[in-house]
């Protein structure tokens, strides 16, 4: 079942934790994860929020993975 709504500080904390334990694979298996577990499962992100967090963490220096992470955050 999809927890909707704002999430817990802890929630978020375990979710990125399982998120970057699994994103192996660069960029692209990142955003395909993020997408599958924060919009899809979890419902916590619209699916327009991904297309955003990208472009902001495109012009972030840094890993996108990491700027995905912190948009989201």
């Amino acid at each position: 079942m999809p927890e909707r709504g704002r999430p817990t500080l802890s929630a978020m904390a375990l979710a990125f934790l399982v998120l970057g334990a699994q994103a192996f694979g660069g960029p692209a298996m990142t955003i395909a994860l993020l997408r599958r577990d924060l919009v899809e499962r979890r419902g916590w992100l619209r699916g327009e929020d991904i297309p955003e967090a990208l472009t902001w963490a495109s012009i972030l220096p840094g890993s996108t993975s990491v700027g995905m992470f912190s948009y989201v955050g």
